[in-house]
């Protein structure tokens, strides 16, 4: 899994929410890899990270685990 993993956890997530959201919050995320079953993220700073963390880690992990039963 890689980048393209990345890519459609994406792709799955805007559809589920609005545009702007998506734009804000998902689109600035960085993929860092996939390691043991977690996939790691980068994020500017601990704001951003901790609203992610209550608004979207939930679907975020949901539409990886859809796509791909690796993921925890």
């Amino acid at each position: 899994m890689s980048e393209n993993f990345w890519q459609e956890i994406k792709k799955a997530v805007r559809k589920k929410i609005s545009e702007q959201h998506y734009n804000t919050w998902i689109d600035p995320i960085q993929f860092d890899e996939i390691n043991q079953k977690t996939i790691n993220i980068s994020v500017s700073n601990k704001f951003i990270k901790d609203w992610i963390d209550k608004n979207y880690k939930e679907i975020i992990l949901s539409e990886a685990k859809s796509i791909s039963n690796e993921i925890d």
